[in-house]
């Protein structure tokens, strides 16, 4: 099905870039990493935190924490903050903390965890799966503002909705909560972030062209996924022209945002100067018949890509001269995802005859909810047919 698909292409999109990937398995050594990550622990008192403080205690040059899939009460998270305080981390993943918590607990939580973190050292920090929302946010500021040394910040799936999501990018920009709405430039110093992953929290578009201007003044980011974010050509317009100063992105995700004309135009844009783009998600956007086939033009020059995801994007047997070029010139290509667009089965048939030719059949997803123009032919004979049956039934029947 549709939804299984998606839910299948999300945690293959997910996989981190080889490079990424790399730094963090630096800092995976036991001694290096403390986790609880998963074990369904409740951490209400000191008692309770017990051995995981131990384990801080017995590695003190530990560089990674993973707290996740557990429940902190607010005291425990303030006696696991004041501890993790003595550790050199580089990479914290505070993920998926706060089920079942009131909307009052979750940001003296949050700024009891971050106020722990050294900002000459952390590289890397994650909210993920909290829902914190704007509130939440406000308590995450202060570490922000200023910080030129965290590189990642993940917040994928916070609730941040339109406020939070313009005010954690007033704060990548340099600004404090009290100066949310300042639009003074002199004196701040925006953070040099890599990578911001912030999908399925709401941005919407206010949240959108926040995040532009901290992308904007940022001029270092890697890699921006912000799936199904309610965007739409409101906030992808300025997102784009933003995305343009950054020419070192390698992986963007956009997955089920409504990008439309207007935003399309703006995003062929900005790829023209993508050269070092390594993923690149514009699955299920809504974008038009015209907008996609300039996806694709573009889509040529992009040779570095190794993920290319345009799916239910509308994609007709026209342009199939057009893929076969894609898939001709770039070998770095291992990952391509075509399914839910208007291929008919003999295109279907060409693709795939393509790869097999090139030995490279493992590259393309499943088309399995392809939606050709025959499917809507035989659409249209079956519901014609049926009228027939229908009309015929009735003259039988005796009035």
């Amino acid at each position: 099905s549709r939804a299984a698909f998606r839910h299948r292409h999300r945690k293959n999109f997910f996989t981190c870039t080889k490079k990424s990937y790399k730094f963090f398995a630096h800092h995976m050594d036991s001694a290096d990493l403390v986790t609880v990550k998963g074990k369904g622990l409740v951490f209400k008192t000191e008692e309770d935190c017990k051995d995981l403080l131990a384990e801080i205690d017995a590695k003190p040059a530990a560089s990674k924490i993973v707290l996740g899939g557990n429940s902190y009460g607010v005291e425990a998270i303030q006696i696991i903050s004041n501890k993790i305080a003595n550790l050199p981390l580089v990479d914290a993943d505070f993920s998926d903390l706060f089920t079942g918590k009131t909307r009052e607990e979750i940001p003296p939580a949050v700024q009891a965890l971050t106020a722990s973190l050294k900002s000459e050292l952390i590289h890397s920090v994650n909210f993920s799966d909290n829902a914190f929302g704007p509130d939440g946010v406000k308590s995450f500021i202060d570490f922000v503002v200023g910080n030129k040394t965290v590189k990642i910040v993940n917040v994928n799936n916070t609730g941040l909705g339109p406020e939070g999501g313009e005010l954690l990018a007033s704060g990548f920009r340099g600004f404090t909560v009290e100066e949310f709405r300042s639009e003074e430039k002199e004196g701040r110093v925006p953070c040099a972030l890599e990578q911001i992953i912030a999908g399925r929290s709401r941005l919407e578009d206010r949240g959108a062209v926040g995040l532009a201007k901290a992308i904007e003044e940022m001029q270092t980011l890697k890699v921006l996924r912000i799936p199904q974010s309610g965007i739409t050509p409101k906030g992808m317009v300025p997102l784009a022209k933003a995305l343009a100063k950054n020419p070192l992105l390698e992986d963007l995700d956009l997955y089920d945002n409504n990008i439309g004309k207007r935003g399309t135009v703006a995003i062929v844009e900005a790829l023209k100067v993508m050269t070092s783009l390594k993923k690149l998600n514009l699955g299920d956007c809504m974008i038009s018949s015209k907008g996609i086939k300039d996806v694709l033009e573009v889509a040529k020059g992009l040779t570095e890509l190794e993920l290319l995801d345009l799916s239910y994007a509308g994609i007709t047997d026209e342009s199939l001269p057009v893929l076969t070029e894609i898939i001709k010139n770039n070998a770095n290509l291992v990952k391509l995802e075509l399914n839910g667009n208007r291929f008919s089965s003999q295109c279907m048939e060409d693709i795939q005859e393509l790869l097999a030719d090139l030995s490279r059949e493992a590259i393309l997803g499943t088309l399995s909810d392809n939606e050709s123009d025959e499917d809507d032919e035989d659409e249209e004979s079956s519901e014609e047919e049926s009228e027939e049956d229908v009309t015929e039934a009735i003259s039988k029947l005796k009035i």
